[in-house]
């Protein structure tokens, strides 16, 4: 298992609290793994689209 440390301000802490207190995860640790999870796969490469042939 990996282990990463996320340094966090106290204002930081607080979203996360308030956004656990909603119900999108159980905890910090899950929340945090949720939003790698999903900056990743926003961040996967596109395939290349195809470019119109120049005239």
């Amino acid at each position: 298992m990996h282990r990463l440390v996320v340094l966090l301000n106290r204002q930081q802490l607080e979203l996360l609290d308030r956004t656990i207190a909603r119900g999108l995860a159980p905890d910090r640790a899950a929340l945090l793994k949720l939003a790698l999870r999903e900056h990743a796969q926003r961040a996967q490469p596109q395939p290349a689209q195809p470019r119109e042939p120049r005239t």
